[in-house]
């Protein structure tokens, strides 16, 4: 049999996601939500950038890459209190989030789209307990394709190692999703691991437009459609119609889980975000800074205890304004 009758009856193989974030401190910072004029902001905090990337071969899976890097923001010490200089250690949101022996010295109120956030005093209860020295800290999530690029001579920049736009999108509400898990399980909000059952945690289908451009399906066509659907074999010729009817068959199969795997909600039941904004009521104003009922590639915010999570909208510019007087404490890494 030739090679492309043994790869077209071969199941496609999955192609797993690596996650690259780059993770810096702030005081303060906005993002725009809406390329207009919605920003949503946090007090201080981590700015966390997020992108992803295809790989093949041997590797951790796409779902071990996205819980280590939620691990990573919401577990390693990278935030910074007091003052330069003071020799204070860096620390873990967490760690910060969960001590009562935190010194509320190191900050004076912030103000976060004309809300005050003041550090909790000793005897302001929270959930019927009372809370020693808390005070509100934030982490932006703003997803940035552009970290997985290479520099061609001197002059060009190739970003031809991204994830495909509709994959990306799902591993970014996934990220989300693994963050606001993983604080809700450091900051003692869940008394075990179980509530992570709720999460999607399956690897989503491949997108139908990308289901011939990988695996074994990989380099037996040429030309596709804008469904992504193969119109010429590799070597120019007609694709005969006994395959076509194959490929058509996958093809279809493929667009109904792909379009299964959207109508779910990434986020666990008691944080679901429902999967079309609510309607606009124009007889009320909603304050700068909220975006509520919205799903997470949209952008919107989340509190997690003391915690101010803000997403930033998918495939919008990201203008971000950024505040860290300490200095950024920039890290980055690489998961999968």
């Amino acid at each position: 049999r030739s090679r492309i009758g043994m790869a077209s009856t071969a199941k496609a193989s999955r192609v797993r996601a690596s996650v690259r974030l780059v993770v810096q401190r702030c005081v303060s910072a906005e993002l725009l939500l809406d390329n207009k004029s919605h920003w949503e902001s946090i007090p201080r905090g981590l700015v966390v950038y997020v992108s992803f990337s295809p790989q093949e071969g041997s590797g951790i899976s796409t779902q071990d890459a996205l819980s280590k890097a939620a691990k990573a923001v919401v577990s390693a010490p990278f935030l910074t209190l007091g003052v330069w200089g003071d020799g204070k250690k860096p620390q873990s949101i967490a760690s910060i989030a969960t001590s009562p022996k935190q010194s509320t010295s190191m900050t004076t109120t912030e103000t976060t789209n004309g809300v005050t956030i003041s550090p909790l005093s000793s005897s302001e209860p929270e959930g019927g307990k009372q809370i020693k020295n808390m005070f509100s800290l934030g982490i932006m999530i703003v997803p940035q394709a552009a970290l997985y690029c290479k520099l061609r001579g001197s002059k060009e920049l190739r970003y031809h190692n991204q994830m495909g736009k509709a994959e990306a999108e799902n591993l970014y509400k996934r990220f989300i999703d693994e963050v606001v898990v993983q604080l809700e399980i450091d900051l003692g909000l869940t008394k075990n691991k179980a509530k992570k059952k709720n999460i999607v945690s399956k690897e989503p289908p491949v997108p139908p437009q990308e289901i011939f451009k990988q695996g074994n399906w990989q380099g037996q066509f040429k030309d596709y459609d804008e469904k992504g659907f193969p119109t010429a074999m590799a070597n120019g010729d007609e694709i005969s119609k006994r395959l076509l009817k194959k490929i058509t068959r996958v093809f279809e199969s493929q667009k109904k889980k792909w379009e299964k795997n959207r109508s779910r909600t990434p986020f666990t039941q008691e944080n679901k975000i429902s999967q079309q904004p609510p309607p606009l009521d124009k007889t009320k104003k909603e304050p700068a800074g909220i975006c509520k009922g919205r799903e997470a590639h949209r952008g919107g915010s989340k509190m997690i205890g003391r915690v101010k999570v803000v997403f930033g909208t998918f495939g919008n510019r990201q203008g971000l304004r950024l505040d860290s007087e300490l200095g950024p404490f920039s890290h980055v890494f690489n998961f999968g």
